[in-house]
């Protein structure tokens, strides 16, 4: 059962808290099945994908280039760049103030700019990392079946994480920043077991929570991870199998096969929507938690 926060106290240390900002599966022009919230970015309309597998936040090209904002280049400095030769500069939108719904605004952030044609043409700018709008004092909930985001004070993430499950404590961000000028959290992932027929992987695989991913997808080609079973290169599917406190989830999910991907961080897949969309999830600065509907 989800636990009900009730009301949630408006202040902290007589901080005020911003209201909840209601998390929507729709724009004008496309469904979803991600929540993605309605905001202004330096006073620029726009709606961002609520992406907790996003390391940091990101605004794509057409997006930033309409609005003629002035960016920075930085060298990528991240652990893979001696295989991003051709692209190693990475452009940042600096100092934005970012106005979600409902009035919480979030000064001084730094956007990612990124090519993402498929997003603009639905009607998206870009994508919002809410784990980089948690405070020391006051987590962010991402309550997808209310879908609703909020900061909460800490009695009530005490509360959700007495009843929740650990989803990971803060991960590799430091090593895996793109420069040490971008800010970026990221979260280890939560275990489970992998089932190819009826032979399971000896070793449980780490999967990434990432709301910002409609369908949960175990990766089959990373070299560097425990899926480099040659049984798993000539998957297609694989059964998953994965407990969130007291709720036991289990499916098939996709292999993915795809071009190479980034070492950094080393993650067996992404646990998706069809996995989270039954989820409250706290996300705080050093660790995210979990409470999941049957």
């Amino acid at each position: 059962m989800l636990i009900g926060f009730g009301c949630v106290p408006r202040t902290i240390n007589e901080t005020p808290l911003p209201a909840a900002v209601p998390l929507r599966f729709a724009t004008p022009g496309a469904t979803l099945e991600r929540p993605a919230v309605h905001a202004t970015v330096n006073g620029q309309a726009a709606y961002l994908i609520v992406d907790t597998g996003a390391d940091a936040h990101a605004l794509s090209r057409e997006f930033v280039e309409r609005a003629g904002w002035p960016v920075r280049r930085y060298q990528y400095e991240g652990p893979d760049r001696a295989e991003r030769a051709d692209h190693n500069l990475i452009t940042l939108v600096e100092d934005a103030t970012l106005v979600l719904e409902g009035g919480w605004t979030a000064p001084q952030q730094t956007f990612a700019v990124i090519d993402v044609p498929e997003l603009y043409q639905a009607e998206i700018a870009g994508i919002l990392s809410p784990q980089l709008l948690a405070r020391e004092a006051a987590p962010v909930l991402l309550d997808l079946p209310r879908a609703i985001m909020t900061l909460i004070d800490p009695a009530a993430a005490r509360a959700q994480e007495r009843s929740g499950v650990r989803l990971g404590a803060r991960g590799t961000s430091e090593s895996c920043a793109p420069t040490q000028d971008f800010p970026s959290r990221s979260y280890a992932g939560v275990a489970g077991s992998v089932r190819i027929g009826d032979s399971p992987l000896a070793t449980p695989v780490t999967l990434k929570p990432d709301t910002g991913r409609r369908t949960t997808v175990i990766f089959g080609n990373r070299s560097s991870v425990r899926l480099s079973d040659p049984a798993v290169a000539d998957a297609r599917e694989v059964w998953v199998s994965l407990v969130l406190g007291d709720v036991a989830m289990e499916g098939t999910v996709e292999v993915y096969t795809g071009r190479r991907l980034s070492p950094c961080p080393l993650y067996d897949g992404l646990l998706g929507m069809d996995v989270l969309g039954a989820c409250r999830l706290v996300l705080g600065r050093k660790s995210m938690f979990a409470r999941c509907d049957e």
